[in-house]
């Protein structure tokens, strides 16, 4: 018997410009939600997509590093690093 495995691809998405400063753009297809975390794993925020590129603006996150972590429609999530610098 087989089985029938579906591809999961990673970074589907792009997250631009990185290193940040007012804002970054993550952009890429069936994106369902965004989620901003410190580096310390505390939800920064959490973003509905709006079509294929939604703009976070990070002018009022400390400069430091996060993690945006993308979750599709198809219930896989990516997870990318993501500086911002002022």
């Amino acid at each position: 018997a087989t089985i029938d495995v579906a591809e999961i691809k990673d970074n589907e998405y792009s997250i631009y410009p990185n290193p940040a400063r007012d804002y970054v753009k993550v952009s890429g297809e069936d994106i369902n939600s965004i989620s901003v975390y410190n580096c310390l794993g505390a939800l920064v925020e959490r973003v509905e997509a709006k079509g294929n590129t939604t703009s976070i603006s990070t002018s009022s996150y400390n400069t430091g590093v996060y993690f945006i972590t993308v979750e599709q429609n198809n219930g896989v999530s990516t997870t990318q690093k993501m500086v911002v610098t002022h």
